[in-house]
């Protein structure tokens, strides 16, 4: 049973981060997202809102700008919002209700497990697409869209072929070209993934994966990073 009353407002530096981690870690709606480390390297500040002893934990990533202190969103961090286990619709609304008056605009995006609870005309419900690795690569395969899997066999008929570690640094490069092209491109947040990356690497947390052509030349590459 949650009531404002029993969520707390804590500065980053009152947050318990063992007790934080562990709340993401065991929480029904856990997303690598929601850790400590990776909130620390990845937003420029945060504080939190804390129910009773760290039963649910709701991060606030801020920033200030012409003087005003506002939520956002940090880099590559697709879902934040409430953590933790039998997350209801009453406990949702009560975090968001808890948002200090300090933190002028607000412009965050929510998890799964946070459908309902929010402030009617508040919210805009996104898209957000998953793919269940419980199921083999064939099962998934057949699911894909037919120009998916034309674009697939047209691949391999030219000799691409999937290679497995590929270095990170090569990944950020290309990574670098396509987000100039798209107007995108931000030195400090190339920064903050690099570190982050580093981090998750040595936690044994990640994977890099990359589509070479048959000259060895990277096409496409992914960076995977593995939670629970």
């Amino acid at each position: 049973m949650s009531s404002i009353s029993n969520i707390t407002y804590l500065r980053h530096s009152q947050i318990d981060k063992s007790k934080w981690d562990n709340c993401i870690e065991t929480a029904d709606n856990g997303l690598i997202y929601g850790y400590s480390f990776y909130l620390d390297t990845m937003s420029k500040n945060w504080d939190a809102l804390i129910l009773n002893d760290y039963e649910a934990v709701m991060p606030l990533p801020w920033n200030k700008k012409y003087g005003i202190t506002y939520l956002y969103q940090p880099f590559l961090t697709a879902q934040l919002g409430v953590f933790g286990k039998k997350i209801s619709e009453k406990i949702v609304e009560d975090f968001i209700e808890s948002i200090p008056f300090s933190f002028r605009y607000i412009d965050i995006a929510l998890n799964k497990g946070n459908l309902s609870g929010i402030p009617t005309g508040n919210s805009i419900h996104r898209s957000n697409y998953v793919l269940d690795l419980n199921f083999s690569y064939e099962y998934l395969y057949q699911n894909f869209k037919e120009n998916i899997q034309r674009n697939i066999k047209k691949a391999y008929q030219q000799g691409c072929k999937v290679q497995k570690d590929i270095d990170v640094e090569e990944i950020i490069e290309l990574a670098v070209l396509q987000m100039k092209s798209h107007g995108h491109e931000s030195k400090e947040n190339i920064d903050r993934f690099r570190r982050l990356y580093t981090d998750l690497h040595k936690r044994k947390m990640t994977a890099t994966y990359g589509i070479v052509s048959v000259n060895n030349k990277l096409l496409a590459s992914c960076v995977f990073f593995f939670t629970q």
